[in-house]
């Protein structure tokens, strides 16, 4: 299982109990879990509005009149790096929850594909052609699309998500694929040597119950 870095409550604690390392924690995070931008951004953006709570507390300090004069200095100090540090973490925040969007979207337009066109994909997103081939290539590596590639020779990707359709890239002509018709055939029972009449796969010998398919003779 991927490594999706520390929980939130603990960033949160070490935030509040040592800054640095609770940011450092938190960057990291973000780096191993890349894929959750939308928990993460939720994540960024609360920490972001309570140091930005804790800037006003100092502020409101700061003007009270219980505030002296050998207090301005620090009270300030904590008032630019709260407000400052909640503003910077409230709008990375924002930036990941679009990002989560963005991927929301993507993954929506190639899942209702038919094969898989980049091409198509940037039309329906009205993203340019290299846009959505390297965005498609972010969602691959991030764990986004498992087991998914991207056919350089047809631009198109490959994916288990996609609809299954019979494609002819070559005369890019879509063929319907029709499903097999089966007839009623006599098979004999390697087993007990039974004959038995069968249509299709997943038949049993009607004498001694062994496993019978339809291309035995």
């Amino acid at each position: 299982m991927q490594n999706k870095g520390a929980p939130w409550a603990m960033i949160i604690v070490l935030l509040f109990l040592f800054f640095p390392a609770g940011i450092i924690v938190m960057l990291v995070k973000l780096h191993k879990d890349p894929f959750h931008y939308t928990s993460n951004g939720n994540g960024t953006m609360i920490v972001g509005w309570i140091l930005f709570v804790f800037g006003i507390f100092y502020l409101i300090i700061y003007l009270s009149d219980s505030a002296t004069n050998s207090d301005v200095a620090p009270l300030l100090s904590g008032v630019a790096f709260c407000c400052g540090g909640g503003f910077a973490l409230v709008r990375h925040g924002r930036k990941y929850k679009q990002r989560g969007l963005l991927v929301s979207r993507y993954i929506t337009c190639i899942m209702n594909s038919s094969d898989g066109s980049i091409g198509d994909i940037a039309a329906s997103l009205g993203f340019t052609y290299e846009n959505t081939y390297r965005d498609i290539v972010d969602l691959i590596q991030c764990g986004a699309l498992p087991d998914s590639y991207i056919d350089e020779s047809t631009n198109c990707v490959v994916s288990p998500y996609i609809k299954k359709r019979v494609y002819d890239y070559k005369n890019k002509i879509e063929l319907k694929e029709e499903p097999k018709k089966f007839t009623s055939r006599t098979v004999k029972c390697p087993n007990c040597g039974g004959m038995n009449s069968i249509t299709g796969n997943d038949n049993e010998c009607e004498y001694c119950g062994s496993p019978l398919a339809y291309q035995c003779m």
